[in-house]
């Protein structure tokens, strides 16, 4: 192994299983123990992280997810190849579509239900399963008990395996919420801040999304409890890990523990 080092000190030279070699320091013969270790303890746990974790949404974002799907292989799902009315479940691989809470409630109580998510064929046509010609730009909803798409159910999309990246469109209004979980810890919340907008999440390994769940406030001028929950689209979801380091990607900490026998052993060489 050749390391390479800012400042005075300026190559060590390491053979595995056998004791370190000796570096050139302005003329002086110095055992590099210290810069072996330093240089070998910080990626001994550390995970890939991407350049731009965290929330993200709007134009921008969704040209971003894009392009995770042509460079990084991430899944992309339109809907459109749905027909209206399409009872959504399981039929996306990796991903499954529940209506966890019925919109139709009193107060801030809604009535927890366990149903599937429907197709639409768009929101001014949200009952019908006869699409016409122009509504080719297919959503889904969370459904009432009673089978009614009408954008006020609360539901969620769940992930078979943790997902890095995540994101949709979402189409209601500004009182539309999106959030994002690893289990059960919360991510990120975001409240939409136009009619459609896309939003989107991007985290490491080890903080996965698990689901996304889609739900809505009331309209402060709505009469009775008639919240905005509203219908997605676009779904993106990816897991292989972005290059941000140049040279390759930076091992998880799983791979460093099969090799920490090995560098214990090496540290205690280099402390005799």
């Amino acid at each position: 192994m050749l390391l390479v080092a800012k400042g005075t000190l300026q190559v060590c030279f390491v053979l595995t299983g056998e004791r370190v070699l000796t570096i050139m320091e302005e003329m002086k013969m110095v055992k590099c123990r210290t810069m072996v270790m330093a240089a070998l303890v910080p990626t001994l746990f550390s995970v890939s992280v991407p350049a731009s974790a965290g929330l993200v949404f709007g134009t921008s974002a969704r040209t971003q997810f894009d392009g995770f799907v042509a460079t990084l292989g991430d899944t992309y799902e339109s809907f459109d190849g749905f027909p209206g009315q399409t009872n959504l479940t399981t039929q996306v691989p990796g991903v499954t579509f529940r209506t966890t809470a019925d919109g139709f409630g009193f107060g801030s109580f809604r009535p927890p239900v366990d149903l599937e998510v429907n197709v639409i064929c768009s929101p001014a046509n949200p009952f019908s399963s006869s699409c016409g010609s122009s509504e080719t730009d297919h959503l889904i909803g969370g459904v009432r008990a009673g089978g009614i798409t009408d954008g006020q159910s609360v539901y969620e999309i769940v992930f078979a395996t943790g997902q890095l990246r995540a994101g949709l469109t979402r189409t209601m209004n500004t009182f539309a919420l999106t959030r994002f979980f690893s289990g059960t810890t919360l991510l990120a919340e975001h409240q939409s801040t136009t009619g459609e907008e896309f939003v989107g999440f991007l985290t490491d390994a080890l903080n996965p999304i698990t689901r996304i769940e889609i739900d809505g406030i009331i309209h402060p001028n709505a009469t009775g409890s008639i919240y905005q929950v509203g219908y997605s689209d676009d779904l993106y979801f990816g897991s292989v890990a972005e290059n941000t380091g140049g040279g390759g990607s930076t091992p998880e900490p799983a791979t460093w523990l099969l090799a920490l026998p090995a560098l214990l052993a090496m540290r205690r060489k280099l402390l005799t």
